[in-house]
């Protein structure tokens, strides 16, 4: 019935064929999107043999839905898109290639128009460290299983096994770290370069027993093996596998500084029995800025490392007696580019952490809880959640409304600084790190010194701010308004928020509280320098008066 009532409507009316059409074209073109999208098979990955190799060996990927040719598809290894002259043969299920020369550690993919594959993990056998052999009584460390395979940086891993060591010591756990571009190097030295252990810094390690360890993922860890490392050597190879990265980071154009580093020492006067302590910043070891070395010392230091410093103990200073210390550092750098997408950024799920905790409280030399910061904080984020995009509103903010001027008074509190809306990268780096801790979101201060193009060093400062899933973030407000000049030719308002040259050298990360080492002596500290310690110098005994002259660190060679 209703059927012939339609087939008579369409033979006698116009009306009802015309608007027909585009329903039936509306139709069809449904149609089509379903089919399409039924037909749309994204490649997934079965196996891929073999998972640990060498470069120039044979690997075999096994899956399906790879398409018959190679055309616009490709292999992804560790993020690096793998050349067709690698590929040696290419079907629907199997794929044959040569490993490169140059391949890392990582995850690999396959993608096609269609879309991307899940990921297999494969290790480069000559990053991968020997592991010392010899029988059970040994104690060399074994990793046997974790809490989970998939995990995300600053997330919590629990460690099981056998031979960690009752207590931690100096043994420390060990993630995949990769740099670009690197060559693959020879086994002794891959704890060194291709590895980055959890950080003190961070708060990384919370729980260490001889059968279980509870870690937090340390900033700059990728996908790959995990080692755990004690005296006794170095333990198997597991692999872990790092996902939901609000941001991704890519360490490049590494460069090799001398520095040359000098204090002077004169008009003492002095009795004997006494003591003089100088305590020389060390640069930071972090992931950007790697190998730290003292090359050469005079005189020799009491202690190379105390507190990352490192330590003279001068003895029996008479009056008119002059002493120099003096030492060659060599350091290598890295530019640090992030790539991170603000929608993926969520709020902190864990503010219950030390670093939370550390990282967003006040603190000798950041006043975070101050009214007039906390106020001001306020006044700049608004109703803004996005820890990320709140930093930025900070950030812009500085550049917009603080005048930038070299300070004469190096004790100028931070609090005159935002009065007076003026003031160099020492205050642009405060003011960042405290109105971003009065927000919510963990940051700290960075000390060191900047290279400029002719190789002259200048006193300078930064900061940091921590996002979950991806690690701590740099900002440089000060050179991101080209002052105290102008390093790059590109836009540095957005380049140094978010990224970092290699031109920077950091001495320290966040204040340095630092106690005496004897019981009412007589204590230095140098404010608005290239080290945020409590203690510079510290005198006991018959010293009634020195002069102390500390020149800026200085750069004697570049490679």
């Amino acid at each position: 019935m209703m059927r012939s009532l339609f087939l008579r409507l369409i033979q006698r009316s116009d009306l009802a064929r015309y608007a027909l059409v585009p329903i039936v074209f509306a139709l069809a073109a449904a149609l089509l999107f379903a089919l399409s999208t039924l037909e749309k098979k994204p490649p997934h990955i079965d196996a891929i043999t073999p998972t640990i190799g060498d470069p120039g060996d044979v690997m075999i990927i096994r899956g399906k839905n790879f398409g018959d040719e190679r055309k616009t598809s490709w292999i992804e290894i560790a993020d690096n898109r793998i050349t067709g002259s690698s590929i040696r043969n290419w079907n629907d299920e199997v794929i044959i290639m040569e490993i490169p020369h140059t391949v890392q550690d990582g995850l690999v993919y396959i993608r096609t128009k269609e879309g991307k594959s899940n990921p297999h993990i494969f290790a480069n056998r000559q990053n991968i460290p020997v592991v010392a052999q010899g029988d059970k009584e040994t104690g060399i460390p074994s990793i046997e299983a974790f809490d989970r395979d998939v995990n995300e940086i600053g997330g919590t891993l629990v460690i099981k096994g056998k031979n960690f060591g009752i207590s931690q010591g100096k043994a420390q756990v060990l993630f995949a770290w990769q740099a670009e571009p690197e060559i693959p190097i020879a086994n002794a030295a891959r704890s060194d370069k291709f590895s980055v252990a959890c950080s003190d810094h961070d708060f990384d390690y919370e729980f260490w027993s001889d059968k279980e360890l509870r870690v937090r993922i340390p900033d700059g860890a990728v996908s790959g093996n995990v080692f755990v490392e004690t005296e006794k050597g170095l333990s198997n190879p597991k692999p872990l596998r790092l996902v939901n990265q609000s941001g991704t980071k890519k360490y490049s154009n590494a460069k090799t500084y001398i520095l040359s580093v000098q204090v002077d020492i004169t008009g003492v006067e002095a009795v004997p029995e006494n003591s003089l302590y100088i305590r020389i910043p060390l640069p930071e070891s972090t992931l950007t800025q790697r190998d730290v070395k003292i090359t050469a010392s005079e005189p020799n230091p009491y202690i190379d490392n105390y507190q990352g410093t490192i330590l003279h103990q001068l003895e029996g200073l008479k009056t008119g007696r002059n002493e120099r210390i003096s030492h060659s550092l060599v350091v290598t750098t890295r530019d640090l580019t992030t790539t991170v997408n603000p929608q993926q950024v969520k709020p902190y799920k864990d503010t219950g952490t030390p670093l939370y905790a550390r990282f967003t409280g006040s603190d000798a030399l950041v006043p975070s809880d101050n009214p007039a910061i906390t106020a001001q904080a306020e006044a700049i984020v608004k109703k803004e959640k996005n820890p990320w995009r709140k930093a930025r509103l900070i950030y812009d903010w500085i550049i917009d409304t603080i005048e930038p001027k070299q300070i004469a008074d190096p004790d100028r509190p931070l609090t005159t600084a935002l009065a007076q809306g003026s003031g160099d990268a020492y205050d642009m780096a405060l003011l960042f790190t405290a109105f971003a801790r009065a927000s919510g979101i963990p940051a700290t201060p960075i000390a060191g010194i900047l290279v400029d193009q002719q190789r002259q060093t200048h006193l300078h400062w930064w900061a940091e701010f921590w996002i979950e899933g991806t690690g701590w973030i740099p900002v440089d407000p000060a050179l991101g308004m080209n002052f105290p000049f102008e390093l790059r030719s590109a836009n540095n308002r957005d380049w140094y928020f978010g990224n970092m040259d290699s031109s920077h050298i950091a001495f320290s990360r966040g204040w340095n509280d630092q106690k005496p080492m004897i019981p009412n002596s007589r204590v230095v500290y140098r404010p608005r320098t290239y080290s945020f310690q409590a203690v510079w110098e510290e005198s006991t005994g018959q010293i009634k008066g020195y002069t102390t002259f500390w020149s800026a660190p200085k750069i004697t060679g570049v490679y």
